[in-house]
């Protein structure tokens, strides 16, 4: 492992930090180039400063000629004292665990190892470990925070604190996957902070930046969003300062290339910030320059929760499984050599609870013998009713029927010959209206006579399931025997949001249904559910969506 000292690496680097004072003793106001600044209030002396703050192998001798101080035993109140950080004295330190989302752990040993939940402390030493589509914030003393994103290991090597004070001194090791630092959000300056790799050391002083690992751990990405940051790759004589909107690579030589560019954040204008599907797709520009795009979805602007994260090749971010709810997207461009840009962030909702019900009968553009039609959709789990309408034309202008109704089937007896729009949306137990399915056609003809034998020995209908579609252009359905579908009875490719299958001996399936979108993007687009093939003898489709178990 490459080390170096921060002090040696930024000092040319650091600016004045913005001085907060502070309402205690000798109280510490920040750090200012590379030193400890300590306010002199009535009554302090050296001696007292000294044990304070100075390590052992230091004195007050030292601090009354590093600061220039004629007389040890007249302090003037109000004066600054400067500790170099190299003489001040540590203390252990810690670290919280703000958010964690899916599987993050502390790692114990080779096959140990305890889930990250929110509270937890971390104390030196700790190793994170997350898996793919996890992530964990962690929070400093300071408010500092680390952003472990998915499939990252990362060691709190160095976890301490100056003593007295909440200004920091740790060091990260990680050997995998990206972590995201915003460090001293107060602008008091920081005693040492250090991102290190197999390839390179950055340290930085209050900033915002990216670092990752990837080509199998090969190269070094090195992003700055705030401030400044200096890399010092383990086969580069110096260090290279990168500042705010500039990026870096660290080859597998440990060398640092030149600072180049950013890409822009790029623009989110127009975007369905309303998500009624199972599955939320985010279209936008595509940005100059970018090759693939990376987002991700957070409780909070500020993208501490994260909950979800996807990389994409196109301008188009989809995500599946998201409660209803208030949510923030975040996308940046990432260019040709991985380089990953600013970032546009952008509120959302979710809207798509209670789900569409499954159409179920009449099926779609197959004629019906009226005046009697029954219409049959699925008990969506989570609904406590259903809004029916029934009209002559799609965009149900003039309704014929607009009705809601506890159960999930109706039956009309007057319909006459003709063409007709039916479509049904569920009602949740707060009796809001989720999304209406897509209008279904209907066409209605005269009932034929049938003689009794006729009756008696007609064929079982056959099974048709009609979802809402979405933007998926390729659909995979699967009917089981069981709930978790471990006992197979059929499957199918559509690329239409129906399903038709040969009649079915009586008894209970289950049904679901997945995207299959041409970039590789698989989700739910439609919840398992539970059917029910009885041999009752009805003219329409002898299928019944039930209740989820």
């Amino acid at each position: 492992m490459h080390t170096i000292a921060f002090n040696q690496l930024t000092r040319g680097l650091l600016c004045l930090a913005v001085l907060l004072p502070l309402a205690c003793p000798a109280a510490p106001l920040g750090v200012q180039d590379g030193a400890l600044i300590v306010a002199v209030d009535p009554g302090d002396t050296l001696f007292g400063i000294a044990s304070d703050y100075l390590r052992p192998d230091h004195n007050w001798h030292d601090l009354q000629q590093f600061n220039q101080i004629r007389s040890a035993y007249r302090l003037r109140p109000a004066t600054r004292l400067r500790i170099p950080l190299a003489w001040a004295a540590t203390e252990p330190s810690s670290a919280r665990v703000l958010f964690a989302n899916g599987r993050v752990s502390r790692v114990l040993g080779r096959h140990a190892s305890i889930p990250l939940t929110p509270g937890m402390i971390l104390t030196e030493g700790s190793r994170i470990s997350s898996a793919p589509g996890a992530s964990a914030t962690l929070e400093l003393v300071d408010h500092s925070k680390i952003r472990v994103l998915p499939d990252t290991t990362l060691v709190l090597a160095h976890l301490r604190q100056y003593r007295h004070t909440n200004i920091i001194n740790t060091v990260l090791r990680f050997s995998h996957g990206q972590v995201e630092s915003s460090v001293d959000p107060a602008h008091r300056g920081i005693g040492r902070y250090e991102v290190n790799s197999p390839l390179a050391v950055t340290g930085v002083r209050g900033t915002q930046f990216r670092v990752g690992l990837r080509d199998h751990d090969s190269q070094m990405t090195n992003e700055v969003l705030k401030g400044v940051v200096a890399v010092q790759g383990a086969g580069s004589a110096t260090p290279s300062a990168i500042t705010a909107g500039q990026g870096t690579i660290v080859g597998p030589d440990g060398k640092v290339q030149a600072p180049r560019p950013l890409l822009p954040a790029p623009s989110l204008r127009g975007i369905a910030t309303r998500q009624s599907q199972p599955i939320a797709r985010f279209a936008y520009a595509a940005l100059p320059g970018a090759v693939s795009y990376r987002a991700i979805v957070a409780r909070d602007r500020a993208i501490d929760d994260i909950l979800l994260t996807g990389s994409f090749r196109g301008p188009v971010a989809k995500f599946a499984g998201l409660p209803d709810g208030r949510y923030y997207l975040a996308v940046s461009g990432i260019d040709a050599d991985g380089l990953e840009g600013r970032r546009r962030v952008v509120a959302f909702e979710i809207a798509a609870h209670p789900g569409i019900p499954v159409a179920v009968a009449p099926p779609r553009d197959a004629p019906v013998s009226g005046p009697h039609v029954e219409f049959d959709w699925g008990q969506v789990g989570d609904a406590a009713g259903y809004h029916f309408q029934l009209a002559r034309t799609p965009n149900f202008a003039a309704p014929l029927r607009d009705e809601r109704q506890a159960g999930s089937r109706l039956r009309i007896a007057d319909l006459t010959p003709g063409r007709y729009y039916w479509r049904v949306a569920s009602i949740g137990r707060d009796g809001r209206s989720g999304a209406f399915s897509a209008p279904l056609p209907l066409g209605v003809t005269v009932a034929p006579e049938l003689t009794a034998m006729q009756a008696q020995t007609r064929s079982p209908a056959a099974v048709q399931l009609t979802w809402a579609a979405d933007a998926t252009q390729t659909y995979r359905v699967e009917l089981a025997r069981d709930p978790d579908f471990t006992l197979p009875i059929a499957a199918g490719v559509t690329h239409a949001p129906d399903w038709h299958l040969a009649p079915l001996p009586s008894g209970t399936y289950y049904v679901r249904v997945s995207s299959l979108d041409a970039d590789g993007f698989h989700g739910i687009s439609c919840a398992p559910q539970r059917i029910l093939i009885d041999d009752n003898g009805d003219v329409t489709p002898n299928v019944r969506l039930l209740t989820q178990p």
